[in-house]
Protein backbone atom coordinates (compact mmCIF):
# COMPACT_ATOMS: atom_id res chain seq x y z
CA UNK A 1 0.00 0.00 0.00
CA UNK A 2 1.37 3.46 -0.85
CA UNK A 3 1.33 5.95 1.65
CA UNK A 4 -0.27 9.49 0.81
CA UNK A 5 3.13 10.95 2.60
CA UNK A 6 5.35 9.03 0.28
CA UNK A 7 2.91 9.55 -2.71
CA UNK A 8 3.20 13.60 -1.92
CA UNK A 9 7.00 13.11 -1.36
CA UNK A 10 7.48 11.46 -4.66
CA UNK A 11 5.17 14.22 -6.64
CA UNK A 12 7.05 17.11 -5.32
CA UNK A 13 10.62 15.34 -6.50
CA UNK A 14 9.80 14.73 -9.23
CA UNK A 15 7.43 17.36 -9.91
CA UNK A 16 4.79 15.60 -11.59
CA UNK A 17 1.11 14.30 -10.22
CA UNK A 18 1.67 11.04 -8.48
CA UNK A 19 -1.94 9.34 -7.83
CA UNK A 20 -2.56 7.41 -4.59
CA UNK A 21 -5.71 5.26 -3.84
CA UNK A 22 -7.50 2.17 -5.29
CA UNK A 23 -5.79 1.50 -8.65
CA UNK A 24 -9.52 -0.25 -9.47
CA UNK A 25 -11.05 2.69 -9.09
CA UNK A 26 -9.29 5.10 -10.45
CA UNK A 27 -11.19 7.51 -12.07
CA UNK A 28 -11.08 6.93 -16.49
CA UNK A 29 -11.54 10.60 -17.46
CA UNK A 30 -8.36 11.09 -18.46
CA UNK A 31 -5.54 8.95 -19.91
CA UNK A 32 -1.97 8.49 -19.55
CA UNK A 33 1.78 8.14 -21.42
CA UNK A 34 3.02 5.42 -18.55
CA UNK A 35 1.61 3.31 -16.47
CA UNK A 36 3.95 1.26 -13.80
CA UNK A 37 2.87 -1.80 -11.82
CA UNK A 38 5.84 -2.83 -9.43
CA UNK A 39 4.91 -5.49 -7.39
CA UNK A 40 1.29 -4.28 -7.81
CA UNK A 41 -0.33 -7.73 -9.46
CA UNK A 42 0.29 -10.01 -6.90
CA UNK A 43 -1.75 -8.38 -4.42
CA UNK A 44 -4.73 -8.39 -6.92
CA UNK A 45 -7.60 -11.15 -6.37
CA UNK A 46 -8.09 -10.52 -9.94
CA UNK A 47 -4.76 -9.65 -12.15
CA UNK A 48 -6.58 -9.37 -15.77
CA UNK A 49 -8.76 -6.41 -13.94
CA UNK A 50 -6.32 -4.93 -13.45
CA UNK A 51 -4.74 -5.13 -16.22
CA UNK A 52 -7.45 -4.71 -18.78
CA UNK A 53 -7.87 -0.69 -16.38
CA UNK A 54 -4.47 -0.43 -17.48
CA UNK A 55 -5.46 -0.85 -20.83
CA UNK A 56 -8.63 2.03 -20.48
CA UNK A 57 -6.20 4.05 -18.75
CA UNK A 58 -3.35 4.21 -21.33
CA UNK A 59 -3.37 6.48 -24.38
CA UNK A 60 -3.02 4.98 -27.61
CA UNK A 61 0.54 3.53 -27.74
CA UNK A 62 0.86 3.84 -23.86
CA UNK A 63 3.50 1.74 -22.39
CA UNK A 64 2.67 -0.86 -19.22
CA UNK A 65 5.85 -1.77 -17.32
CA UNK A 66 5.36 -4.65 -15.17
CA UNK A 67 7.22 -6.30 -12.15
CA UNK A 68 5.83 -8.88 -10.16
CA UNK A 69 7.46 -12.75 -8.97
CA UNK A 70 7.72 -15.21 -11.39
CA UNK A 71 6.88 -18.41 -9.32
CA UNK A 72 8.58 -20.95 -12.08
CA UNK A 73 11.73 -19.21 -11.96
CA UNK A 74 14.88 -20.83 -11.27
CA UNK A 75 15.48 -19.13 -7.65
CA UNK A 76 12.11 -20.47 -6.83
CA UNK A 77 12.66 -23.64 -7.55
CA UNK A 78 15.65 -23.81 -6.17
CA UNK A 79 14.47 -21.80 -2.83
CA UNK A 80 11.18 -23.72 -3.11
CA UNK A 81 9.49 -22.59 0.16
CA UNK A 82 12.55 -20.57 1.29
CA UNK A 83 11.86 -18.31 -1.46
CA UNK A 84 10.27 -15.00 0.84
CA UNK A 85 7.80 -14.62 -1.77
CA UNK A 86 6.00 -17.67 -0.84
CA UNK A 87 5.97 -16.35 2.68
CA UNK A 88 4.45 -12.82 1.92
CA UNK A 89 0.77 -13.07 3.12
CA UNK A 90 -0.23 -10.55 0.74
CA UNK A 91 0.54 -12.37 -2.48
CA UNK A 92 -2.58 -13.48 -3.42
CA UNK A 93 -2.00 -14.32 -7.01
CA UNK A 94 1.04 -16.13 -8.87
CA UNK A 95 2.11 -15.56 -11.97
CA UNK A 96 4.45 -17.28 -14.37
CA UNK A 97 5.88 -15.64 -17.61
CA UNK A 98 3.63 -17.96 -19.45
CA UNK A 99 0.65 -17.25 -17.30
CA UNK A 100 1.30 -13.60 -17.34
CA UNK A 101 2.13 -13.00 -20.78
CA UNK A 102 -1.32 -15.07 -21.64
CA UNK A 103 -2.93 -12.49 -19.36
CA UNK A 104 -1.30 -8.89 -21.16
CA UNK A 105 -2.43 -10.26 -24.49
CA UNK A 106 -5.75 -11.24 -23.82
CA UNK A 107 -5.96 -7.61 -22.14
CA UNK A 108 -4.62 -6.33 -25.61
CA UNK A 109 -1.11 -5.79 -24.80
CA UNK A 110 1.96 -6.59 -26.63
CA UNK A 111 5.25 -7.50 -24.81
CA UNK A 112 7.84 -5.51 -25.96
CA UNK A 113 10.76 -6.61 -23.15
CA UNK A 114 10.83 -9.49 -20.80
CA UNK A 115 13.93 -9.59 -18.31
CA UNK A 116 14.91 -11.12 -15.08
CA UNK A 117 14.46 -8.28 -11.97
CA UNK A 118 18.23 -6.89 -11.54
CA UNK A 119 15.82 -5.73 -7.96
CA UNK A 120 14.40 -9.29 -6.44
CA UNK A 121 15.83 -12.81 -6.89
CA UNK A 122 12.76 -14.44 -8.66
CA UNK A 123 10.73 -11.79 -10.15
CA UNK A 124 10.69 -10.62 -13.43
CA UNK A 125 9.96 -7.40 -15.50
CA UNK A 126 7.91 -6.61 -18.74
CA UNK A 127 7.40 -3.69 -20.64
CA UNK A 128 4.42 -3.97 -22.92
CA UNK A 129 2.48 -1.28 -25.02
CA UNK A 130 -1.24 -1.14 -26.43
CA UNK A 131 -1.24 -3.39 -29.42
CA UNK A 132 -2.43 -1.71 -32.46
CA UNK A 133 -2.14 1.64 -31.57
Amino acid sequence: MILEQAAQETADLLNCPVLCGDFLKVPEDQQFDVITMGDVLEHLQRPAEGLEKAFRLLKDSGILWISTPNYESAFSKLMKTEDPMWREPYHITYSSRESLTRLLEQAGFEILRYSVSGHYNGSMEMLCRKKGC
